[in-house]
């Protein structure tokens, strides 16, 4: 039978670190859990989180480096998703083949290049390899 609301507001869990009766809502879902819930609180989950980040910082400064530098130039990012949601809303529609060396691929393996960012909506439709290659990360198939 399914918990009411009240039910769900007023139980309690025992957190494994401070070792207080808590409100379920104090604790982080976990799905591994028997009860779907985190063993310690959010508090002291928080507070082991600053300890390490603490104690890590080398790791956590090339970590967000590595992530910023993968979000790249905003233009780049906006014209890629104003291609994806073209896409997605019908406006723009891939094609099965390569506009470049007319192999034919499935519409994940078909992407939209960008001469140039300025046009989001203006782009060649390339197989994988001719979009690697016309980045001069590697060779297109021929």
């Amino acid at each position: 039978m399914p918990k009411t609301e009240h039910q769900v507001e007023t139980a309690t869990k025992r957190c494994k670190k401070c070792g207080e009766d808590l409100p379920l809502k104090a604790f982080q879902r976990e799905a591994l859990n028997r009860d779907g819930l985190r063993g310690s609180c959010k508090a002291c989950h928080r507070v082991r989180e600053m300890a390490w980040r603490h104690a890590n910082r080398d790791r956590v400064a090339k970590t967000q480096q590595r992530w910023r530098s993968r979000r790249g130039d905003p233009e780049k990012v906006r014209a890629r998703n104003a291609v994806s949601g073209a896409v997605k809303r019908g406006e723009l529609r891939k094609p099965e083949r390569c506009e470049q060396c007319g192999a034919e691929a499935e519409s994940h393996r078909i992407h939209g290049h960008h001469h140039d960012y300025s046009k989001p909506l203006d782009v060649e439709w390339l197989c994988v390899g001719c979009h690697l290659a016309a980045h001069g990360k590697k060779a297109a198939r021929a």
